[in-house]
């Protein structure tokens, strides 16, 4: 029986080391377990950042339209994909009824100025002048001598009254008859002698005229020949004379008159007063000279209304031409050419669509920002941007309007930003594009991963390790990046921060322990239970 009892105090003082030891062993575990990571307060730049996905589209977008009625497309000078600069032809389109339209007010233009140089007394070549009085200038229209009917100032004359004739005696004709078996012999060109009877002197003559009309004689029909001959200066119409024209078959005599080569009757337009006689009768006069001056106050009157009638006719032409001028379709921007619409033959309307331009010289990304991040997205501001199809290469933007009212949808606002890129060398509309906008950039700044951040007692602060002992540390914090945050206050370079760790409390400090060796920001305790991990110095620092 007592040994029994010793037995069984034995096994009980066992049973209860053993238990206490594992009491302990577990207290200890317990203890070793709680872990931490820390890096170290860093120096270095600083950027705050806001991202978003968009779609290219040009900075321009125009669609050309034909503008005019019944025209059909006659030339195309461009194709899709092919880049134009601002002006530059696109399609010709024909209408015949503007062809005729244009060569009708030509011509109504042409009458209306020849009926003003009539009006003027002025040749059909002479210009227009510019200035207009009563005095009316009769001017000669032809070189010639002058034969004055009417030389005396001061007289009243009416309309249509002839007040001189010019005759262009330098050269004269003489004028013959040959029968119709003569008529035959003789051709232009041929070499005649002229006798004139007056002066009983023989000039050099040249068949100038062969009529085809006959006369009727007393017993036969004649033909009107005229030999031309220079006028030594003496000689008048009306002289007689002879003339032997050397033909084929032989001489041909044959008698007649002389006449003047040309002979102008100049007649009033206006009923007026002559006011300057300036030529004599007899006087030899060229082209263009002065004859008389008459008052005319009636003249002026028409001159002003015919004036009126030139402007319209002006008008008229621009107007048509004009309209002529639409049918050579222009590109209204320069750009690429992305969509063509119509084809050779095709007729077409006003409304009709002839092309597409895009202008991609500086294309548009707009993005969706979150309500959260608007506040902080103005206009200015840089972006840089990567296509999805065009990998490894980055474009630089910047923000040129900001929508005014957002959209919401399931809950989520987010508002409209348009970024313009500084160069969209081979960019098409419709590609994906993903941007990040520069909010803030500091540099040179105290930095922490906005992990090591907490709150305690109310206020912002973060686990410092000083004599090896977690500690609580109040900041002052500057801006906010994706993964770290500026120390404007509270931390020196250098210290070691938590950032995480399995045995970490906001509310009170954590033991551990620093493992020499492990790199910045790859803290851990060098007992049981604690795992390793990274810190975040990324995120917008550099």
């Amino acid at each position: 029986m007592k040994k029994k009892l010793i037995i069984a105090l034995i096994t009980l003082f066992l049973i209860s080391v053993v238990s206490v030891g594992f009491l302990g062993i577990q207290g200890k575990d317990d203890k070793d377990d709680k872990s931490y990571f820390t890096v170290a307060v860093q120096t270095g730049n600083l950027r705050v950042t806001v991202n978003g996905t968009g779609v290219v589209t040009a900075s321009q977008r125009q669609t050309v339209r034909a503008g005019v009625n019944d025209a059909v497309v006659d030339q195309l000078y461009v194709d899709v994909g092919d880049v134009v600069t601002e002006g530059q032809p696109l399609v010709r389109l024909s209408n015949a009824t503007s062809v005729d339209q244009v060569q009708q007010a030509q011509l109504d233009l042409k009458a209306a100025e020849l009926k003003l140089k009539e009006i003027l007394n002025l040749g059909p070549n002479e210009p227009i002048p510019t200035e207009f009085t009563n005095d009316l200038v009769i001017a000669a229209p032809i070189s010639g001598r002058v034969t004055i009917v009417r030389p005396q100032t001061g007289v009243q004359l009416g309309a249509g009254t002839v007040v001189a004739s010019i005759i262009n005696d330098q050269d004269m004709n003489l004028v013959i008859n040959v029968s119709s078996a003569e008529v035959g012999k003789i051709k232009l060109g041929q070499q005649a002698e002229v006798f004139i009877q007056e002066f009983m002197s023989t000039l050099p003559g040249v068949v100038a005229e062969v009529s085809s009309e006959s006369i009727q004689g007393d017993t036969t029909f004649w033909y009107p020949v005229k030999v031309k001959l220079q006028n030594p200066g003496l000689l008048k119409p009306g002289m007689e004379g002879s003339a032997t024209i050397k033909t084929e078959s032989g001489d041909l005599l044959r008698s007649g008159s002389l006449e003047a080569l040309e002979e102008i009757n100049i007649k009033m337009n206006f009923s007026g007063e002559i006011s300057e006689v300036l030529v004599k009768s007899g006087q030899r006069v060229e082209k263009g000279d002065t004859l008389f001056i008459i008052n005319s106050p009636g003249m002026l009157t028409q001159v002003e209304s015919q004036l009126i009638k030139i402007q319209q006719a002006k008008l008229s032409l621009a107007r048509r031409l004009e309209e002529q001028k639409q049918l050579t379709i222009t590109s209204p921007i320069g750009g690429t050419i992305v969509d063509l619409a119509v084809t050779r033959g095709d007729t077409v309307t006003p409304s009709t669509m002839i092309a597409t331009i895009a202008d991609y010289s500086k294309a548009l990304i707009e993005i969706e920002v979150d309500e959260l991040d608007i506040g902080k997205i103005f206009p200015g501001q840089k972006a840089y941007v990567s296509i999805s199809a065009l990998p490894g290469q980055r474009f630089t933007a910047e923000v040129v309007s900001i929508a005014g009212e957002g959209n919401t949808a399931s809950g989520v606002t987010v508002f409209p930003v348009l970024l313009e890129l500084e160069e969209a060398e081979g960019l098409r509309g419709g590609l994906t594009a993903n941007a990040t906008i520069v909010v803030e950039d500091r540099v040179n700044v105290l930095r922490v991963p906005v992990e090591a951040l907490s709150t305690y007692q109310g206020t912002t602060a973060v686990q410092v390790i000083r004599n090896g002992e977690p500690l609580w540390q109040p900041v002052k914090t500057g801006i906010t990046g994706d993964y770290q945050v500026e120390i404007l206050d509270g931390l020196r370079e250098g210290e070691q921060v938590i950032v995480s760790g399995a045995g970490a409390s906001t509310s009170s400090p954590v033991p551990g322990t620093i493992v020499p060796g492990m790199e910045p920001g790859m803290r851990s305790s060098g007992s049981g239970g604690g795992g390793s991990g990274a810190g975040r110095g990324g995120g917008g620092g550099s």
